[in-house]
């Protein structure tokens, strides 16, 4: 697969602080752009490979990563400019990047995940019952096969389900679990809810004390939690195992909260009836063509894979940026 093209846009402003900005930034206001060139020593290089990063690094002071980039930030490159002070992703995830080791040598991570901001962003959310919708309704088939003429002839293939009197559990009550189900309820859902860190008081939503019954009452299962130790690898075969047969299953979170090869088994075996993911595991990888969920979904229509877009939008990637400079600015100013 060819490297995607990239170019390298310097504004150099030698008494201002340095930063390398590698998130993309041709959407933004011309304004946003503006305060970056004027305030910052600054070097724009979206989709630059990590070989160039790493010789833009040196010297950095302020590096704003993108969110999904080819490669892993890890220490080699964090260590690549002594100067570092902060890091900083619009996003609420982290895991493109090596906290620990960042933050071992006193750089600043900084994110929107306890930002107010995310209130604001509706982005991932929206794009989560989108997928749902397509996952359910078999959108993609039913669009591949009208390009090649096919038509009511199979319907027998296209036929899906209503979402109404349907009961969707929701594992994870954040911003983008409180929206799903605020969609879900527009739909005439029945909405379970888990999340042993909120109190959920939504009326229309059913808190479950217990993920077992979640599982067991759930004709459709999206999960919406954070990445860390806790959660990682949690959603195993015992819990597809736990989930009624044939129900639906949804991850716009994190490739690494789900055991992969137990997703594909339940897709295999018809436990699951359809699942459609935003995410897979190990996304900085560059051969994401061979990766299981990726060669799975190519050769079966009952996985959706969407490529880790459901906070790009105009408005989502403006609004975090916006944030995450604010942010910036405040550390800068206090230190």
């Amino acid at each position: 697969m060819a490297e995607p093209s990239y170019k390298i846009e310097s504004y150099p402003n030698a008494d201002k602080p340095k930063m390398l900005f590698s998130a993309p930034y041709e959407f933004f206001p011309e304004n946003l752009k503006n305060h970056l060139t004027e305030n910052y020593d600054v070097t724009f290089a979206f989709n630059a490979p990590r070989d160039k990063v790493m010789e833009l690094l040196p010297g950095t002071k302020i590096w704003f990563t993108g969110t999904c980039p080819p490669y892993f930030m890890d220490k080699e490159m964090i260590d690549a400019s002594a100067s570092l002070k902060i890091m900083a992703t619009p996003s609420t995830g982290t895991n493109h990047l090596d906290v620990q080791h960042a933050e071992s040598k006193k750089i600043e991570v900084i994110s929107i995940k306890e930002s107010p901001v995310i209130e604001q962003i509706y982005a991932s959310s929206e794009f989560s019952f989108s997928l749902l919708l397509a996952m359910v309704n078999k959108v993609p088939f039913a669009v591949e096969q009208a390009k090649q003429g096919v038509w009511r002839e199979k319907e027998h293939e296209f036929r899906s389900i209503e979402l109404n009197g349907k009961t969707i559990g929701l594992i994870g009550y954040g911003r983008i679990g409180r929206k799903m189900a605020r969609f879900s309820e527009s739909f005439g859902m029945k909405i379970l809810a888990y999340d042993p860190f909120k109190n959920i008081e939504t009326s229309y939503v059913n808190e479950v004390d217990n993920l077992d019954d979640l599982l067991a009452q759930s004709d459709i299962v999206s999960l919406h939690l954070h990445l860390n130790d806790e959660t990682k690898g949690m959603f195993d075969k015992t819990y597809f195992d736990k989930m009624k047969d044939g129900a639906y299953f949804l991850n716009t979170a994190r490739g690494e909260i789900v055991d992969e090869q137990a997703m594909l088994d339940a897709l295999q075996s018809g436990k699951l009836k359809a699942a459609a993911v935003d995410v897979i595991s190990e996304e900085h990888e560059k051969d994401k063509l061979n990766h299981p969920v990726i060669q799975y979904a190519r050769e079966h229509n009952n996985l959706l894979v969407t490529p880790h877009i459901a906070g790009c939008t105009v408005d989502s990637e403006s609004k975090a940026a916006k944030d995450v400079i604010r942010q910036i600015e405040e550390y800068l100013a206090k230190n």
